[in-house]
């Protein structure tokens, strides 16, 4: 038993690899992608078999032993009783990363101290980005990379708040909360961590030293003078503050490979992928050369939505910054853009996540089923390169966005918005559907492109 063990685990191993190896070839446009993936179907199918040869030889069935003599019917079949099987509520709260890593065994000198130092600087302190990757709630918008992106593109003003456990010997890096600064006389004056995304917040190796780097957070942004300070993140944080719990991650657990991937979909998923395939289409993932048919797009379907458009230098940053971890995916549709995503890959914890922050399909092309083939093809690449999961974004409960996500297969992860109030009572509604915001919508959906692409990047950069 323990030889098919070693074996599944090495199987397992090889499986991963030739993941990574396909990413590549199919980034390089190689002809030997379609050989590693029938390759790594091979693999699968072994790994299939050792299981399955592991379960036939397991006491993985209990057996109801039969009354005997004059009680035993005659001819009774054993009864047996299978194993449970996780459910996919189960799978997917199993990819969920912990709060906090592992205990960290510190020195003795550090444990008799005891005392908590925070500081706050515009630039990150020694260790920032050795203590994020490190930790397993991590995310790429944590990395000092990405926050000097959003600065440089847009202008804001950056806080790291560290918080360091002191002694007499040495200091010892704790927990760390990046925030930005968005200051506007239509928004107010607010700090996010962290905003434009879904994730942020504190990442600490315990709930102490995340109480003291979030109350540091606090007391930086009231000296300040701002309105409040919002906090993001995917768990429930202790502060006490007043929270926001209306929105949800939609995350869709991925099988090994898109076959598997396509048989799990409803009948009526696969039809109205079907449905798009039947019209003349192209689907192209790649980088910069992308950029201005994904913008085309983008920019066109966030007029409509009456939403201000980030600036093109936006996009065009992460894609300088990040490499390989940032892609652009377009479809075609009779030599078109029709459906166009953004998608940036991480790891958070052990678990390898491809989030799409950003998609749109132009309004003429809905009928046609664009969207569809457009996540059809995010999907199956996904899961043939070797993601565990697949981060459709945020949605609010219940609403149209939510349905379209779960119809996939995804499942909610709770989001969790802490806010420090410091001049207002109410928390914050900064969106679309704030009635104080629906003229400004309406009037917005009725420009013409070019104006809302050169009015837009100056107004939403104070969105969080």
């Amino acid at each position: 038993m323990t030889d098919m063990t070693e074996q599944i685990q090495a199987l397992t191993d090889e499986s991963k690899k030739l993941s990574r190896l396909i990413g590549e070839a199919k980034k390089q446009g190689l002809d030997t992608a379609d050989e590693l993936i029938a390759r790594k179907k091979a693999v699968q199918a072994s790994i299939a078999e050792l299981k399955a040869k592991m379960a036939s030889e397991q006491p993985d069935q209990v057996s109801v032993k039969q009354p005997t003599g004059s009680e035993a019917a005659p001819s009774a079949p054993a009864v047996t009783k299978a194993k449970r099987q996780p459910s996919e509520l189960e799978r997917l709260q199993a990819l969920i990363p912990p709060v906090y890593p592992e205990p960290v065994e510190l020195t003795e000198a550090a444990q008799s101290s005891g005392r908590y130092r925070c500081d706050v600087s515009q630039t990150p302190p020694a260790g920032w980005d050795d203590f994020v990757r490190q930790h397993p709630r991590a995310t790429l918008y944590h990395e000092s990379v990405w926050l000097k992106t959003v600065v440089d593109t847009m202008g804001h003003e950056i806080a790291y708040v560290a918080c360091y456990l002191e002694s007499a010997a040495e200091e010892q890096l704790q927990a760390v909360l990046p925030m930005i600064r968005q200051k506007s006389r239509l928004f107010g004056d607010i700090w996010t961590s962290i905003p434009l995304v879904n994730y942020g917040g504190a990442l600490a190796l315990d709930k102490n030293a995340e109480k003291h780097v979030l109350k540091a957070a606090a007391d930086f942004a009231r000296s300040s003078g701002a309105r409040h300070l919002e906090v993001r993140g995917y768990h429930k944080q202790p502060t006490g503050w007043p929270e926001r719990t209306d929105k949800v991650n939609m995350w869709l657990p991925l099988p090994a490979d898109s076959e598997t991937l396509w048989k799990g979909f409803s009948s009526k998923v696969r039809s109205q992928i079907r449905k798009g395939q039947q019209n003349e289409y192209e689907s192209r993932i790649g980088g910069m050369e992308l950029l201005d048919d994904y913008y085309r797009v983008f920019s066109e379907n966030m007029r409509d939505l009456g939403t201000p458009v980030y600036g093109k230098s936006f996009f065009a940053g992460i894609l300088t910054n990040f490499g390989s971890s940032a892609r652009l995916i377009v479809i075609y549709c009779k030599g078109e853009p029709a459906s166009c995503g953004f998608l940036v890959a991480q790891e958070t914890g052990a678990v390898k996540l491809l989030e799409i922050p950003w998609a749109s399909t132009r309004q003429a092309f809905n009928s046609l089923n664009m969207n569809m083939v457009m996540y059809w093809e995010i999907l199956s690449h996904a899961a043939d390169t070797g993601f565990d999961v697949f981060d459709f974004g945020r949605s609010s409960k219940d609403a149209g966005t939510y349905r379209f996500k779960k119809q996939w297969g995804a499942m909610p992860v709770q989001l969790y918005w802490h806010y420090a109030l410091f001049q207002a009572d109410e928390l914050p509604a900064i969106n679309n559907n704030n009635p104080k915001f629906k003229l400004l919508v309406a009037i917005w959906q009725r420009l013409p492109l070019c104006f809302a692409n050169r009015l837009g990047p100056a107004i939403v950069k104070y969105i969080p």
